[in-house]
């Protein structure tokens, strides 16, 4: 898809087709797309030279015949002496190859196709299969059916695997791709498809244990059979990887008929989850993130879980209130709204008492972390506080910049397990899928 950019061709208003100028669009995964006009879409007496953005601006290539660019801010704008001729450049949120739409009222789909880095493996639909028969090899292509994922309130999910295959007189070539299905109940505003998108590229990250990015998404338009290829600037990343399935820490048919159940309270719980595991995997998201900030994270996604999900405060609510009012009438009069203010957040659990409370759940883990570093919480919280204040008191018995990495892996298997909890398991079989997992065996056990 991408090996078309840059595309040249005319483009215009909705308001204005007559006016179409010549320009270029091009794309890129790190910078999105970019549209360079050689000319105006409206007079420059009536903007001159000033930065203006447009809802939508239409065009038509050799290559596509129909694209729509949403979202175009003007980034740059400048003419020749007399203003003869002008240049100006615009930065599209998305665009759309295949379809005109003239207002963002109607850039509405029914269905939503989504590629995303190992769906393919996390699904393993085998749609290739090789065999060797009498001399001869005999490759197989079947169509298979999609799968049923889920079912949510106004759209539903599911897995489609699709082939692709050249042929000529001394090659074949048959390649499988899997796409995410989102099928909506009545027409929806892309705008809402993102955040679907979203939650579950983030499960899927986390059930393969490697960073997944979408690379291609299309899109079926209402009353239309068209595809319609929907391009917007992804977060900048290095193709991973094939992973293989044992790599996995929890393929689809592992989750077995729990699937669309475990999917389903994944993606009901995102209002409250999605800040929390947003912070957690951007630590794989973003490979070149410094170690210091990784574990900060990390610490900061386990203790914000905590906090959010499993509540609970350092003393019972009453005696605590009791308390408060006793030290409060104590004090001087000059002092105490100082003081109040000092204590509005004393009954909330420090971070140690909140990490050896979710640690407490699950004992196997626990006692894996604690073999190799019996004080491994300890040093997590200095380190926590010391990255945070860099106080020299907490340096001490902080991990070092160096030894970071295992740390920060520890703490987030504990949150992978934690997650596991969220979607549906028990606290015994989270930690078992986890502690399964050689990867994460060999770090708990070894490091």
């Amino acid at each position: 898809m991408y090996e078309k950019f840059p595309i040249e061709g005319k483009w215009w208003l909705p308001d204005t087709p007559n006016n179409a100028v010549a320009g270029r669009l091009e794309y890129s995964e790190q910078s999105g797309p970019k549209l360079v006009l050689l000319g105006t879409l409206e007079s420059q007496s009536k903007h001159g030279l000033d930065l203006h953005e447009y809802q939508i601006i239409l065009g038509r290539t050799h290559e596509v015949s129909e694209i729509t660019l949403m979202g175009c801010k003007g980034t740059g704008s400048h003419g020749t002496l007399g203003g003869e001729t002008a240049k100006e450049t615009y930065r599209p949120t998305v665009m759309f190859l295949g379809k005109h739409f003239t207002t963002q009222n109607e850039i509405q789909f029914k269905e939503i196709y989504a590629d995303i880095t190992h769906l393919n493996t996390w699904a393993d639909f085998r749609a290739i299969t090789h065999q060797y028969e009498d001399n001869t090899d005999i490759i197989r292509a079947t169509r298979l059916p999609s799968r049923n994922l889920t079912d949510c309130e106004g759209y539903s999910l599911r897995v489609f695997a699709s082939l692709e295959n050249s042929l000529d007189d001394y090659s074949s070539k048959v390649v499988q791709s899997t796409s995410l299905v989102c099928s909506f109940k009545n027409p929806t505003p892309l705008i809402e498809y993102w955040p679907v998108l979203r939650d579950f590229q983030n499960l899927l990250s986390i059930l393969v244990d490697q960073p997944c990015f979408p690379s291609e998404i299309y899109g079926i338009p209402p009353n239309d059979v068209r595809r319609v290829t929907i391009i917007r600037r992804m977060a900048f990343h290095k193709p991973s990887k094939a992973l293989h399935p044992l790599e996995l820490l929890l393929p689809l048919d592992k989750m077995g008929d729990r699937a669309t159940e475990l999917i389903r309270n994944w993606l009901q719980k995102a209002s409250i989850l999605r800040p929390i595991h947003n912070l957690a995997l951007g630590t794989i998201y973003n490979e070149s993130i410094y170690a210091e900030n990784r574990f900060l994270s990390i610490t900061q996604a386990l203790e914000s879980y905590h906090r959010r999900i499993k509540g609970g405060n350092d003393r019972p609510l009453a005696e605590h209130q009791a308390r408060l009012t006793t030290i409060l009438n104590a004090a001087p009069a000059e002092h105490k709204d100082w003081l109040n203010l000092k204590l509005s957040h004393s009954n909330e659990p420090h971070l140690k008492k909140r990490l050896e409370s979710l640690c407490a759940q699950f004992p196997n883990y626990s006692r894996m972390i604690n073999e190799r570093t019996p004080d491994f919480l300890t040093r997590v919280v200095k380190t926590r506080h010391y990255l945070t204040h860099f106080d020299e008191n907490n340096k001490k018995g902080s991990f070092a910049s160096s030894e970071l990495y295992f740390p920060s892996e520890k703490l987030r298997i504990l949150f992978w397990i934690c997650m596991l909890t969220e979607i549906g398991y028990s606290n015994t079989e989270a930690e078992t899928i986890a502690l399964n997992h050689y990867e994460f065996a060999r770090i708990l056990k070894f490091n």
